[in-house]
């Protein structure tokens, strides 16, 4: 499932294609996790960090659903954060930073443009890498979940089978 989220993500296949392809000629084998793929490409996932983050992270611990791929005007230029989550009192913006893509200044100095851009947008805004949502996802759950119950959740994250 992640390997053909990533391919799929990568190469910016739309996710009713990949529909049509897997009903036109049904895979012997691992129907499910295609489908479930599909799934999470159609509901806004861009890269495998997003579809970890939706399974291990949100649907584990039972978060809320974001609005994925959420887009801003930052400095003129239209730029898409990964996840927002509309909460009664507030907003929380989530990115997920994969280590690969931040090698250089100008990503580096367009990050900090979009800190602040959704500070002054008065965004609640929390960011996790590879390391958290594949090592740490319940701690990951535990920290959104103080926030977004801060901003007028009133549920709270529920244990996984990974939890401690």
């Amino acid at each position: 499932m992640r390997v053909f989220t990533s391919l799929a993500a990568a190469a910016r296949v739309p996710a009713l294609l990949l529909e049509e392809a897997i009903e036109l000629r049904r895979p012997r084998r691992y129907l499910r996790p295609l489908r479930d793929a599909v799934t999470l490409l159609r509901d806004g996932v861009c890269s495998v960090l997003e579809a970890d983050w939706a399974l291990d992270v949100e649907r584990a611990h039972g978060l809320p659903a974001p609005t994925r791929q959420f887009s801003v005007v930052v400095e003129g230029r239209r730029r898409a954060e990964d996840l927002l989550y509309a909460m009664p009192r507030g907003e929380l913006i989530v990115r997920l930073d994969g280590w690969r893509h931040q090698a250089d200044t100008t990503t580096a100095r367009s990050d900090r443009a979009r800190d602040n851009a959704a500070e002054l947008a008065h965004r609640a805004r929390m960011t996790f890498g590879w390391e958290e949502v594949h090592h740490e996802p319940c701690e990951a759950a535990v920290l959104v979940g103080v926030r977004l119950r801060e901003l007028g959740w009133e549920d709270e994250p529920r244990r996984c089978t990974s939890c401690m």
